[in-house]
């Protein structure tokens, strides 16, 4: 009987991922849903951080241009 892990590294290999490890699903989530959602005190909660500073630290760089850019273009007046 297989173990998880040894199935998800089967099935990851066959699908062509390089990362066979399932904290990859977690990584790989976690960017997905702040590119779409633009919500990184959302994704803290949902990933259960302690503080957003750790969201952040490893995720903030995926909207940093989003913010500049939505700053840049609004003309309130």
């Amino acid at each position: 009987m297989e173990i998880a892990s040894n199935y998800l590294k089967k099935f990851y290999k066959a699908q062509g991922f390089d990362c066979y490890h399932s904290h990859c699903l977690r990584h790989t989530f976690a960017a997905q849903y702040l590119l779409k959602y633009k919500d990184i005190y959302g994704l803290s909660k949902i990933l259960g951080h302690h503080s957003v500073t750790i969201t952040k630290r490893y995720y903030g760089h995926l909207i940093e241009n989003y913010y500049d850019k939505t700053l840049a273009e609004f003309k309130p007046f």
